[in-house]
């Protein structure tokens, strides 16, 4: 039964079966046959479905795309091992025949137990596994089987794999082992359970800020270690940031990659893949070092902190260029609670220059260890952006920092000169000193709290408000306890003085916020009473769709309610009036835009006229009409789509029609390249110009029509030949399919061989390849310029580029004439087109094996220039409806 594998995203692991002929519908949608968790996907993304002997795949107008082997598709074949990429979901495609390496489950092989299997990516499968010597689980990776037979490439893979299991940190993941065992080649690596940052990212969106705060130190530790061996990794990304069950993050795959100033643009996605995530000196294909990491790591970051990478766009190019030449958006512009100075760090990060970077990895974990985990500087609730972007700027200069903040305190006293005079009395040593001296030590510690008290008033405010007074009360006690110390001491009296003081300004204010509260009471009955009145009145006009004046009268209210405790209630009221005057105007623009929907466009200009005139007509002059600004902006921007309908209908049409005939030229043309069937060809084609509504595309259509006519002619002059009992049509040697022998019959449904021997078989149309056709036949029955130039139209129309070019060559020499010459002249600039558009394709395919291998990174920005080379040129040939998307125009008119 045929399956999708979901390979990465929020539903990893999970199989889906497809059964029947489908149709399978995958989407967000709680009605597609599978719900997917990927918030980036469409709620209806893309269907699967089984015609014509084959399974297929359709984008249902997803806002992403739907990606097949990073090709952006409409609708297309699916063939087994298929890729499909639906936002941030991958999914493989298995017809039902079984996967060669889907036989290892359960298996050992090299002391590893095959557990169960974890995912699937460009480079091969990776298992959960049991080492069976050390009773341990690993992440077993199994290369591809199409890696096996590149002795260079596994030569390289057992050299780095080798070199990177003898790292060892705690935020790297771990190379256990490498090995080949009976042709498949092993490496087995530290199984981290938690999954990947991306699938955090794919589930959330944006993460919390602490958690993105860890994530960056452990993944900055993990740089510093890659750093201090000379490794740059080349490919950080949310995909290469592995969780462990305890939350660590881990850095994957590092030391499989090249050393520093090795690693070029590498991309993994294909050729219209997104490099989100790659330094703009690394796009370029310049030498690179560990800042191109940081660049990296500060792109994910950034990431996880707003849910959107920094740049995007529809191709490789546009994204990579973003990436060169432009500014991702302000973190804090997506998503304004994100601290300042964490926002700094990530633009620091991604500076475009690598010498405006941090100048080491070393230099970013200190600078993320700096900040705690709100992404703050540590040491203060809030940082101003100087402060974080200087230490930035200390740490740029690789002179570290140290961060420390000190609460500011009352300055210490000076010291006491001795030679200076005091209040304080000097104890008497004679006469009768004894008691002096007890008096004296009695106002002496009178006066000591008398300056505590003192000290303690000063930091009570000086403003004299209401919620002074515990504080005043307890100072008047103060006051008086220090008085108690020693009631006949000289300052004693001081101390009852000031706590008399006091207990007058408690007094004061005792009686201020009584007349204060009865003010507040009075005024308040006052708003109480205004608020009633306006409420009445407002709701007489708004139930009389007297909006305008209802919104003046609220405008009209007196200050002193506006500024009440009814504030919020006028605010309220405002906000309901507005509310309703919109579910009017909704109600009104609904009928308007229903009307203009079904083509009644003088209907739908006459509903909006009650709305103009209600909302629009004095907006200008009366200040009541200013909130009603967006219902008048809806007005006449939907009186400017009615007069707009029309014109957008045709280009409707044309869109329509421009779907409709390249997919009936891309079905046809896919159909003749694989087998003979001209009727089921030409009867896709002709139910082609059947659907169109517009003349404009009609002329690629009747053109390859009656290039099947042409062709059409020739197997009518062979089936003449065969059915004259006087005409032996022999078959050649060459295919399994075409036995040779004698041409026995032709009709509609195919041809029948007698072989030498007298068994006679069978053939469908759709059964027979075109090559073997051509060559076991037609080429051997075509002995006149006029069934030669049929052979012509054959190639043409099958892709059969080495034979039309060979035949072309013959046609010259045999020198035509008349009509037959004019018709050589079109069939030998048509093959002329489409030879070129042929060779086109054949270059980018071959750029794009050696660009993905590695073998010539620099290729990519090459591959996208032919690619654009062939969407202009090549419009209207065979190869651009088999190639192409359809999403390109090939008509003047658009």
């Amino acid at each position: 039964m045929p399956s999708l594998i979901i390979e990465k995203g929020p539903d990893r692991g999970t199989t889906v079966e497809i059964e029947g002929q489908g149709p399978f519908v995958f989407g967000r949608a709680p009605d597609c046959d599978f719900h997917t968790q990927d918030r980036s996907c469409s709620r209806k993304h893309f269907r699967v479905f089984r015609q014509d002997d084959a399974w297929r795949i359709k984008d249902l107008g997803s806002t992403h795309g739907t990606l097949l082997n990073g090709w952006r598709l409409d609708e297309s074949i699916l063939q087994d091992g298929d890729t499909v990429v639906a936002g941030e979901t991958v999914l493989t495609f298995q017809s039902g025949a079984p996967e060669p390496q889907r036989g290892l489950l359960g298996k050992t092989i090299a002391g590893y137990q095959i557990l169960e299997r974890l995912g699937r990516g460009g480079m091969g499968t990776v298992y959960r596994a049991r080492q069976i010597a050390l009773d341990r689980e690993v992440a077993l990776k199994v290369l591809s089987a199409r890696y096996s037979d590149d002795k260079t490439f596994i030569n390289r893979f057992f050299k780095e794999a080798q070199a990177a299991a003898r790292l060892n940190h705690p935020n790297v993941v771990q190379v256990y082992d490498v090995r080949e065992e009976k042709g498949l080649y092993l490496i087995s690596l530290e199984m981290m359970d938690g999954g990947t940052v991306q699938d955090l990212a794919s589930a959330e969106g944006a993460l919390p800020i602490p958690q993105v705060i860890r994530i960056a130190r452990d993944a900055a530790r993990g740089l510093v270690y890659a750093e201090r061996k000379g490794i740059v990794h080349g490919d950080i990304k949310p995909d290469n940031l592995m969780l462990n069950s305890d939350g660590v993050v881990k850095i994957s795959d590092l030391g499989l990659a090249r050393d520093s100033g090795e690693v070029a643009h590498q991309g993994e996605e294909g050729i219209f893949g997104t490099p989100h995530f790659i330094s703009p000196e690394q796009a370029q294909g310049r030498a690179v070092d560990s800042r191109s990491d940081i660049y990296s790591l500060g792109a994910t970051v950034y990431r996880l902190i707003t849910g959107e990478t920094p740049f995007s766009g529809s191709s490789v190019r546009e994204i990579v260029m973003k990436q060169i030449q432009e500014e991702p958006r302000e973190i804090r512009e997506l998503r304004p609670e994100c601290p300042e100075d964490l926002a700094d760090l990530v633009s620091v990060m991604m500076a475009k220059d690598p010498d405006d970077r941090f100048e080491s990895a070393a230099s970013l974990l200190e600078a993320l260890e700096a900040l705690d985990d709100s992404g703050r500087l540590a040491g203060k609730a809030s940082t101003g952006r100087t402060v974080i972007l200087g230490v930035i700027v200390l740490l740029l200069l690789g002179g570290g920092a140290f961060f420390a903040f000190r609460e500011k305190s009352a300055p210490s006293p000076p010291p006491t000169d001795p030679n200076e005079k005091t209040d304080v009395p000097t104890p008497v040593e004679n006469g009768d000193g004894a008691q002096k001296n007890l008096a004296l030590e009695r106002d002496l510690r009178v006066r000591k709290k008398l300056d505590e008290a003192r000290r303690k008033e000063l930091e009570i405010t000086q403003e004299g408000k209401a919620d002074d007074i515990p504080s005043l009360r307890e100072l008047a006690n103060l006051f008086l306890a220090a008085a108690a110390e020693a009631p006949e001491a000289p300052s004693a009296e001081d101390a009852r003085t000031d706590a008399q003081r006091i207990e007058e300004k408690i007094t004061k204010l005792e009686k201020k916020a009584r007349e204060a509260e009865e003010a507040a009471a009075r005024k308040r009955a006052a708003a109480d009473a205004a608020f009633g009145k306006l409420d009445a009145e407002v709701k007489t006009l708004v139930a009389e769709r007297r909006f305008a004046e209802a919104i003046s009268r609220i405008l009209a209210a007196d200050e002193a309610l506006r500024s009440s405790h009814r504030a919020n209630d006028v605010k309220d009221l405002k906000a309901a009036v507005l509310a309703s005057a919109r579910d009017q105007a909704a109600k009104i623009i609904a009928r308007a835009e229903a009307a203009r929907d079904a083509h009644r466009f003088d209907e739908a200009r006459e509903s909006l006229k009650p709305l103009l005139e209600r909302f629009a007509k004095n907006a200008g002059a009366d200040p009541a009409y200013a909130p009603l600004k967006d219902i008048v902006g809806q007005a006449r921007a939907l009186g400017q789509s009615i007069d707009r309908a029309e014109s957008d209908q045709h280009k409707a049409d044309l869109a329509r029609d421009r779907k409709r005939a390249f997919d009936a030229l891309h079905e046809a043309y896919a159909l003749l390249a694989t087998s003979t069937d001209l009727a089921a060809a030409r009867r896709k084609l002709d139910d082609g110009l059947q659907a169109l509504v517009l003349p404009d595309y009609r002329q690629d259509l009747e053109r390859a029509r009656d290039d099947l006519v042409r062709v059409q002619s020739l197997f009518d002059a062979l089936a003449a030949a065969v059915a004259d009992p006087e005409t032996k049509v022999t078959v050649g040697s060459g295919s399994r399919v075409l036995p040779s022998g004698v041409l026995l019959s032709m009709n509609s449904e195919g041809l029948v061989v007698r072989r030498r021997g007298g068994k006679e078989v069978r053939r469908s149309w759709k059964d027979v390849p075109p090559r073997a056709f051509y060559r076991q036949i037609l080429a051997r029955f075509a002995d006149t310029p006029e069934q030669e130039l049929g052979c012509g139209w054959f190639c043409l129309v099958t892709g059969l580029i080495d034979e039309a070019r060979d035949l072309i060559q013959e046609l010259k020499d045999a020198g035509l004439t008349g009509a037959a010459a004019q018709e050589f002249a079109r069939l030998e600039k048509r093959l002329e087109r489409e030879e070129e558009a042929a060779t086109r394709v054949s270059r980018i395919r071959e750029l794009y094996a050696k660009a993905r291998s590695g073998e010539a990174p620099e290729e990519w920005f090459r591959i996208a220039e032919l690619t654009g080379e062939f969407l202009e040129k090549d419009r209207g040939t065979r190869s651009f409806f088999l190639n192409s998307d359809g999403s390109t125009p090939w008509t003047a008119k658009e």
